[in-house]
Parts: C-alpha cells; sequence; structure tokens
C-alpha cells in the first residue's frame, strides 16, 4: 500500500483486545460519522477543527489497536497543519475504505 493507502480490495483485519471488543463497533460508527464531519470541514476550509479531529483520531484509534486508523488521523492532523486540502481529500477517502473493509477478530 502506498502513502498508507488503504487497499480498497481486500478486509482488513484486526485483532481486538477482548477487554475493549464491546466499544469497537460504537468507536467505529463514531467515526463513520466523521467522515461527514472532514467533508464539510474540508468544504469550509476549516483546517483548525481538521487537525484537531486528526489529532483526536490518531490518538484514540491507537488506544483501541486501529493502528490504520491511527495513520489517517496523523495524516488529517499534519495536512490540515499545512493547509493542504488535497491530502486530506485523500485521507479521507482511506477512512471510507478502512470503514467499509475492517473486520474485526
Amino acid at each position: 500500500m502506498k502513502n498508507n493507502a488503504i487497499d480498497p480490495q481486500s478486509p482488513y483485519l484486526v485483532q481486538v483486545d477482548p477487554l475493549i471488543a464491546p466499544l469497537v463497533p460504537g468507536y467505529l460508527e463514531n467515526r463513520a460519522k466523521d467522515v461527514q464531519r472532514i467533508a464539510d470541514w474540508l468544504a469550509a476550509k476549516d483546517f483548525a477543527a481538521l487537525r484537531k479531529l486528526g489529532h483526536n483520531m490518531k490518538g484514540s484509534a491507537g488506544a483501541y489497536g486501529l493502528a490504520p486508523l491511527s495513520a489517517i488521523g496523523d495524516r488529517i492532523e499534519v495536512a490540515a497543519q499545512a493547509a493542504d486540502g488535497a491530502t486530506i481529500g485523500a485521507a479521507l477517502e482511506d477512512l471510507r475504505r478502512f470503514l467499509q473493509n475492517v473486520k474485526l477478530s
């Protein structure tokens, strides 16, 4: 996968700690809600909101053991600091793909 992109053709299998496994589906549902927020903020060029969301996603996804999602959050945060809408748009597409293809075990 180039540039931390999510492969749209294959599911991403994530092993989840049994102690937090019941929380992960709700966490992923909230990240699905972030898709629209990111799109809206990107259209409005609200890079401050995007930076904060990316930062929070990076940290929380890491805590849940969702490394690819954490990497997407990092890309959003860094791109927002540089006001790089194109990179945020690419990260948004990777977020959509990840959420569509993630499988928990």
